[in-house]
């Protein structure tokens, strides 16, 4: 397998993989650190949106934080159950929001999709955050020494997967529930808190947190 490995290197701040990309290899760390993003619709981040169309969270009372019930991906736990919401849409189509879902290191591993199901795009976006250097092992040379259906190897790549790889549901409901606890939280303060002490908050968090949105 060694002898099959490629070494490619990436400057910080380079894109080593795209959400949406076709995984052409395995990609273990040998050195740096890659910080992985997943693109989730805007829409579906808001407090005043819910699967359902029920949404606990959204409360008349704002002085009251009530967290939305968890969906359906509390039942995932291999990625043959995660959902492929994140490469069904186009980000130049649809406003989406970037979370960050990984921060990976040495030895450390990203494309699992690459053995698990060869032929699949890419769920996540993978980011070098410092200077990497990385080993790739294209999926042919994978099926080549017999390792695609290698059970130790694929049990090992889907728990790694599932770390880094959160369902869309389960990062859209806790957008959504920490946006309703922020609603919850400033109004208490609201309601305790003098008028120019909370003009002097908001100018201050102003400073601390610029226009510029995480939505990419």
């Amino acid at each position: 397998l060694a002898r099959r490995m490629a070494v490619k290197l990436w400057d910080g701040n380079s894109v080593v993989l795209r959400q949406g990309d076709e995984i052409p290899e395995l990609y273990v760390i040998k050195s740096g650190v890659v910080d992985l993003f997943k693109a989730v619709p805007e829409a579906s981040c808001s407090a005043s949106s819910s699967s359902s169309g029920k949404n606990d969270a959204c409360v008349e009372d704002s002085a009251i934080y009530r967290a939305e019930s968890p969906g359906e991906w509390v039942l995932q736990t291999s990625f043959r159950d995660a959902d492929a919401d994140a490469i069904r849409f186009s980000a130049k189509k649809k406003k989406v929001r970037q979370m960050l879902v990984g921060v990976l290191g040495r030895g450390q591993v990203f494309g699992e999709m690459a053995v698990l199901r060869p032929g699949s795009r890419s769920a996540v976006t993978a980011i070098a955050l410092t200077s990497v250097t990385i080993y790739t092992i294209a999926t042919q040379a994978i099926a080549d020494l017999d390792l695609m259906f290698h059970i130790p190897l694929c049990n090992f790549l889907d728990a790694s997967l599932m770390l880094h790889n959160p369902p869309v549901a389960k990062l859209a409901e806790l957008h959504r529930n920490k946006e309703t606890w922020k609603k919850a939280k400033d109004g208490v303060l609201a309601s305790v808190m003098s008028k120019r002490w909370i003009h002097a908050r908001r100018r201050v968090m102003a400073d601390l947190l610029p226009s510029s949105s995480s939505a990419k």
